[in-house]
């Protein structure tokens, strides 16, 4: 690799450079807004609703997100405005933007893996699985999780950006594959085993009381459902980081190996191969709220409640410039 070498780290497109801010600049906000509403939900709700394990593991991907939101999109932000104005980049900004970058979404996939473990236990032991995580636990394992993020990251160091985004994004995609197949048919097998089951209990129970069994059957229904907006949630997952690496591991090899391309479409490839991976942190919140009814009902009662203590103090406001008025 390294043919896209010849067109240098900058370019002299200004339209590009301006689409790119303006990218940026859109994900700055939506990316840090969606997270930081996430996190404040999860970390105030006192229900056991958010005791699971999945809603913990969304808890640590929200705050990774939320700093790629903060730091690495913003360095992006500040990399194209320099490239339009002409300003050159430094060092310590470029290895603080490819090392943000490598960390925090080093973290989500991590998380996504062990949430992975966690789906499959799901699935398995639906009663275990309940009881939810110590917090101490929870804290424990995301910690385990940066620390290794941290650790894999310093590979950047070794062999550069180019290479180890290339091996980074393609783990990804393939590790992301796999899952999705091994989720799939776990699932299946569990739906099958679930319609056998119930089967035999109608014939068992035809005979007893109707109503107690009517009770568990709806009882058991909702939490088949609730389960399986959550699985469904977890493979949406898969498929956002599918969406955003498996394009990024084609422009990338493309872009390296091509002798005859035009410089113009190197550097557009460049700056879509970064806004495609970003962007991850911004379908994710999108995909939560959209798919965990329980996440969506929190969110807006954050909402309501944020909105509420605002016109308090609006309120306020106005009364102490109404008694001012008054005095003088």
């Amino acid at each position: 690799m390294g043919n896209a070498d010849r067109c240098g780290g900058t370019h002299h497109l200004p339209a590009l450079s301006v689409f790119t801010a303006v990218v940026s600049g859109c994900l700055i906000l939506s990316t840090v807004g969606l997270n930081l509403l996430i996190l404040i939900t999860i970390v105030r709700n006192k229900s056991n609703a958010f005791k699971p394990v999945f809603f913990r593991a969304v808890l640590n991907i929200a705050l990774a997100d939320l700093f790629t939101g903060i730091i690495v999109d913003s360095l992006c932000f500040n990399f194209v405005i320099k490239e339009a104005l002409g300003l050159s980049l430094s060092q310590a900004e470029k290895i603080l933007s490819h090392l943000s970058f490598f960390i925090f979404s080093g973290v989500a996939v991590i998380t996504v893996g062990l949430m992975s473990i966690e789906r499959l236990w799901a699935l398995i032991k639906p009663v275990n699985h309940l009881k939810g995580q110590e917090l101490w636990q929870s804290v424990l394992i995301a910690v385990a999780t940066w620390l290794l993020s941290i650790g894999l990251s310093m590979a950047y160091f070794k062999v550069g950006y180019i290479k180890c985004l290339v091996v980074f994004a393609s783990t990804t995609v393939v590790f992301s594959f796999i899952l999705m197949i091994v989720m799939l048919l776990v699932y299946e097998r569990k739906l099958v085993l679930n319609r056998k089951k119930r089967g035999s209990y109608s014939v068992t129970r035809s005979g007893s009381n109707c109503r107690s069994s009517r009770h568990l059957s709806i009882k058991g229904n909702l939490s088949q459902s609730g389960e399986r907006r959550v699985t469904n949630t977890f493979m949406l997952m898969l498929a956002v980081f599918l969406i955003s690496f498996l394009p990024t591991v084609i422009m990338i090899i493309y872009m390296n190996n091509c002798t005859k391309c035009h410089c113009t479409l190197i550097h557009t490839m460049r700056d879509l191969t970064y806004l495609l991976v970003v962007a991850g942190a911004l379908m994710r919140p999108i995909n939560y709220m959209l798919r965990l009814r329980v996440l969506r009902r929190a969110v807006k009662k954050t909402i309501s409640g944020i909105s509420c203590i605002a016109s308090e103090d609006n309120s306020k406001i106005s009364e102490v410039s109404i008694k001012l008025r008054s005095s003088t």
